[in-house]
């Protein structure tokens, strides 16, 4: 079912593509993004991301915002640095940008990620490994697609998927929502370190219903 989803959201893009109506065309790819990444290493999830990103860079290019475009191709060489476009697919100006920006990215350069979450203070976790809280300027990071996870007591996981393909810092804010269940277990827990027992049968009360 979820691969039905990626690639029904992933066609609805591109007829709008092909009809020219770029900004339609450019939302419905955005939908498709996430479902593909979080397919990333399951089926075909990481082969149709590269065309989802090649799409994306045709997209941005035709409403004439090149660097954005740029990023994405520059996101499909770090998917597949050997990847190489059907002609009879995708028309020459994008293969030849294409071209040129597997030998302009470095995978050896440096990268900076800027965090930033609402509220502060949320635990980092990239690729699984814990880089403090938030806020937080991470550096020193090799060029690449991450995983970035925000864990914050009383509030729900974000997820992120994040490329870093350049010299030029990355930045990430995120507005937590917050989890009424995660809350109460909190105020639960806080309650028995304060010896409040009165409110802490209370919040297992609410917690409860």
């Amino acid at each position: 079912e979820g691969e039905i989803r990626q690639g029904y959201v992933f066609k609805k893009g591109k007829k709008f593509y092909e009809r020219i109506d770029l900004k339609e065309a450019l939302a419905e790819f955005e939908k498709a993004a996430p479902l593909l990444e979080e397919a990333y290493d399951i089926g075909e999830g990481r082969e149709i991301l590269k065309h989802l990103f090649m799409y994306v860079a045709m997209t941005y290019m035709a409403m004439g915002e090149k660097e954005k475009g740029i990023a994405y191709l520059r996101r499909v060489v770090l998917i597949d640095r050997n990847f190489n476009p059907d002609p009879l697919i995708y028309p020459p100006f994008i293969r030849e940008e294409l071209n040129r920006q597997r030998e302009a990215v470095d995978l050896s350069a440096s990268c900076t990620l800027v965090v930033e979450t609402t509220p502060l203070g949320a635990d980092i976790m990239i690729n699984g490994r814990s880089y403090g809280k938030s806020p937080a300027v991470i550096r020193g990071l090799p060029m690449g697609r991450y995983e970035v996870v925000f864990l914050y007591a009383g509030y729900r996981d974000v997820k992120r998927f994040v490329y870093l393909t350049g010299n030029e810092p990355v930045r990430v804010a995120e507005q937590m929502q917050s989890d009424e269940v995660s809350n109460m277990v909190v105020r639960i827990s806080d309650a028995i370190a304060k010896t409040d027992m009165d409110s802490a049968l209370s919040w297992m009360e609410k917690l409860s219903q």
